[in-house]
């Protein structure tokens, strides 16, 4: 059977084109058996096509400052000056940052190619994008003695994460026959 969306074979009709997402019509037996439900899958093609793409080049871009100490400004000779270890905790999480990127873009081929995996790399992406940023604070922090948490802006990410980690479960969740590779 051929996707009539894109034309890539499909090897089984009850599961999404591993290419474009599009869903093989329908065929039943008769019309006494339960009906197939069909979910669209717009939030699946802007996860896949969009958000884990830009994100990963957002994250691999956030890293930069990391690495060349830019994000303290004029001050940066002086901030490394008095506080030479910041200097490898802001390079270890510089290297963090681009596997973050890199695990995003593993997600995003996990996610289009249907693996059962998938999803749940996805809930993970969205934690440990809290966890890094708590754990840069916390290096920091402990490096300098000076307060380097944002705690507003934490607990509203900590929130966010976690309100995405749900909405993405419920949708997934009604979606999980389709991951299944």
């Amino acid at each position: 059977m051929y996707c009539e969306n894109c034309g890539n074979q499909i090897l089984d009709e009850n599961k999404p084109c591993s290419s474009c997402g599009q869903m093989p019509e329908k065929r039943y037996d008769d019309g006494d058996g339960p009906k197939l439900v069909e979910y669209p899958m717009k939030w699946f093609k802007f996860l896949i096509y969009f958000n884990l793409i830009f994100g990963a080049l957002g994250t691999l871009g956030n890293s930069l400052p990391y690495f060349t100490g830019t994000m303290y400004g004029e001050n940066m000779y002086l901030v490394y000056m008095v506080y030479p270890t910041l200097k490898a905790v802001d390079v270890t999480f510089g290297l963090l940052a681009v596997a973050i990127a890199v695990y995003q873009i593993v997600t995003r081929f996990a996610l289009a190619g249907y693996k059962e995996k998938g999803p749940k790399m996805l809930y993970i992406m969205y934690a440990l994008n809290v966890v890094y940023e708590f754990l840069y604070c916390a290096a920091a922090t402990a490096v300098t003695g000076i307060n380097c948490f944002d705690w507003a802006g934490l607990i509203g990410r900590l929130l966010g994460a976690v309100l995405f980690i749900w909405l993405n479960y419920k949708y997934f969740k009604k979606r999980e026959d389709y991951f299944i590779y």
